[in-house]
């Protein structure tokens, strides 16, 4: 398993920087076993779904399938990117963490070295950009992240229940009766995500690892930045798009993480560019 911390922006007066926390870790080897009947139900359930939504895309515009459509992409494109960064964090995939959570010894073997470490790979410069250690924001970010969606898995699972009245409308599927239920999965596995990362931190699984490699990145990314900068004010951002192709192929990350990087960068940019930006909540 190996994460990297990814600046998108500089820590500003009343602002924390924005970091874009990755993690990445080759699916397990499962042992195949014998299909059972529940997992083919849910296989095809799944597939039924996936088919029913394509075609729900490729309706007349003035249908209310596609409106619907049109709405639920929208609103996965309008999702936070760090809750989606942590949506893409199993648990399951990493190594275990003692029972007793943040109250956890550090994990160590019988000759006192570490028997987990995972690096948290990070530019050099994290500490001037961030204006913290790669390992407290890290520490910060999760625990910051694991209470509010937190509250939000619950907000979604006790609204779910009041949209029962809208199955009486016929025709139409009980459209917000589905989106709380969406809603509330997506932020338990955040929720569940960050709780990870946190116990991971506090039992000492994590170290850093500055890369050289990374640092070269983000300095011809800065460079980029100013001289695309209108102002003579130092750039907010620090990464651009063209640092995520790089990215990818010095470090051998899988192709799909490109998409999530646009999306982070793109959002980034629209907070940077309002004109009294609300920060982020402190952490």
């Amino acid at each position: 398993m190996r994460l990297f911390a990814l600046p998108l922006t500089r820590a500003r007066p009343g602002h924390s920087a924005l970091v874009y926390y990755l993690a990445h870790f080759p699916p397990p080897k499962l042992p195949q076993k014998p299909e059972t009947w529940a997992s083919r139900l849910v296989k095809s359930a799944a597939h039924k779904a996936a088919d029913t939504w394509d075609r729900w895309g490729k309706a007349p515009a003035s249908n209310w399938k596609y409106k619907v459509h049109s709405f639920g992409v929208n609103a996965q494109a309008r999702l936070e990117f760090e809750e989606l960064a942590l949506k893409a964090i199993h648990p399951s995939w990493g190594p275990p963490i003692p029972s007793g959570g943040k109250g956890a010894k550090e994990l160590e073997s019988s000759n006192g070295a570490r028997t987990i470490q995972i690096p948290l790979i990070h530019p050099t410069s994290f500490g001037p950009i961030v204006k913290r250690p790669p390992l407290k924001d890290l520490e910060a970010y999760a625990n910051f992240r694991a209470p509010k969606h937190q509250r939000l898995f619950w907000l979604y699972a006790i609204a779910s229940p009041f949209t029962l009245p809208f199955t009486l409308i016929p025709i139409i599927p009980n459209i917000p009766f589905f989106f709380c239920v969406w809603r509330a999965w997506s932020n338990y596995r955040a929720f569940k995500a960050a709780t990870y990362l946190s116990d991971l931190v506090a039992s000492k699984a994590v170290i850093g690892a500055p890369s050289a490699q990374l640092e070269a990145i983000y300095s011809d990314s800065i460079s980029r930045l100013r001289q695309s900068n209108m102002h003579n004010s130092e750039p907010s951002m620090v990464l651009d798009k063209t640092a995520i192709t790089l990215l990818i192929e010095a470090f051998m990350l899988p192709p799909e993480i490109s998409h999530e990087l646009d999306r982070a960068i793109e959002q980034t940019a629209l907070r940077t560019a309002k004109t009294d930006p609300t920060p982020e909540k402190k952490r």
